[in-house]
């Protein structure tokens, strides 16, 4: 699973052969919080909709984007933090000790794409083209979520013993 926290919060969740790590299967997800008109509101809906995902999918990896300063919009990195800390305590208040939690940073989801450090969602977008998924019906969060999954599956991959470290 893959989560790319904002306003906008993009969900992939990657179904995988584990004896080969080949994806089998890709949905996405949006949850569009602008349309709450107080955060409070916004987080309670966000909570739910993690919630309800992991329920349906039950995960057992789930990448997270890691919070960062934009310089043209300061006060936003405040923002985003509260919206991981939401989407982490509705993880962790399922009580699955079998889900792992990797956070990663903007530009380290960008490299691991193939698309470079310094990627931009144009960028992004074509280096979506090898997974095999139409792209023109879901949002720039979905396919920066999708990144985000494919990235843990990588680390997944080469550190396998990683899922039975408590």
């Amino acid at each position: 699973m893959g989560i790319d926290p904002g306003t906008k919060t993009g969900v992939s969740i990657l179904t995988v052969d584990i004896n080969n790590f080949n994806v089998i299967d890709i949905k996405t997800y949006i949850f569009n919080g602008s349309i709450y008109t107080t955060m409070d509101i916004r987080l309670q809906a966000l909570y739910k909709f993690i919630q309800e995902i992991f329920d349906y999918y039950s995960p057992v990896v789930c990448g997270i984007e890691a919070a960062f300063i934009n310089h043209s919009f300061p006060t936003a990195g405040l923002y985003l933090a509260q919206v991981i800390s939401c989407i982490k305590l509705a993880i962790y208040n399922l009580n699955n000790p079998l889900t792992k939690i990797y956070t990663y940073s903007p530009k380290f989801i960008k490299m691991s794409s193939g698309a470079g450090g310094k990627a931009n969602k144009d960028d992004m977008l074509k280096a979506t083209a090898g997974l095999n998924i139409d792209t023109s019906n879901i949002t720039e969060h979905e396919i920066d979520a999708l990144h985000i999954a494919m990235t843990a599956l990588k680390e997944i991959s080469l550190n396998l013993h990683r899922l039975f470290i408590p």
